[in-house]
């Protein structure tokens, strides 16, 4: 069994119907929650995430003192994933990850891995539950896998101990720092900044130029005649 990095209490399970249930049964800072596979993973929106062996499925419970720091954590989420499949599949993969906001992993132009972000409010703070699934082997048609796009096997405990080894580093960096570290990071793996965008929000679909992120992350929309919209949620869809 892998080592796993002091902070961090780690749970496996052959199989779930999501790992984000079971972190959420057991609200305890550092749990991470990992299975071999679920059989009720969801994504965004209540989107179904096919979860076949062999993938990664995880999620870990972090606490932050409110919700305004919470969502941070989307960003800081995306680049520790970031960071820990290029730390596992090695510098001869020359992996290049490309960040979609707010939280999806694309490789290639297809989605390689994805983060659900959920809450829980209770006396003491809030309880942060990131659902981290990323196609390490497998993946439907529209989306890509690690191995066959780099030849490189990683297994589902290697990725789940270097997620956990690059999260704790970036929120070490980002509590003493500030989010601006984290927000810089992600920019600089970000798809899409200087291209037009549609933002489809509960109020109505947006469009303009994709032009950054706020200190807060929100998408930063510019559209015409120079108007900046931010964009805390919804769904984006490029050109």
């Amino acid at each position: 069994m892998t080592d796993f990095p002091d902070g961090i209490t780690r749970i496996h399970v052959e199989t779930t119907d999501s790992t984000n249930r079971l972190a959420r049964e057991n609200l305890q800072s550092g749990l991470l929650v990992t299975a071999g596979r679920q059989t009720a993973g969801r994504g965004r929106y209540g989107n179904s995430w096919e979860s076949p062996a062999g993938n990664l499925y995880l999620s870990l419970v972090w606490h932050v003192p409110d919700l305004a720091a919470a969502g941070r954590y989307a960003f800081l989420g995306a680049v520790a994933l970031s960071d820990a499949l290029k730390k596992a599949a090695g510098e001869a993969a020359d992996l290049q990850p490309v960040l979609k906001w707010p939280n999806d992993v694309f490789l290639d132009g297809k989605k390689l891995a994805g983060i659900l972000l959920e809450s829980d409010q209770a006396e003491e703070g809030v309880y942060l539950i990131i659902g981290v699934g990323v196609n390490l082997v497998a993946a439907p048609d529209y989306a890509c896998d690690l191995k066959t796009a780099t030849g490189k096997t990683v297994t589902p405990e290697q990725a789940a101990r270097c997620f956990a080894e690059e999260f704790l580093k970036l929120d070490a960096q980002m509590k003493t720092e500030g989010f601006e570290t984290v927000r810089r990071r992600w920019l600089a793996e970000a798809h899409g900044i200087g291209t037009p965008l549609t933002a489809r929000l509960p109020g109505g679909s947006y469009s303009g130029v994709f032009t950054g992120l706020d200190e807060n992350g929100a998408l930063l929309l510019e559209e015409t005649g120079g108007f900046i919209r931010k964009v805390t949620s919804g769904e984006v869809f490029f050109a």
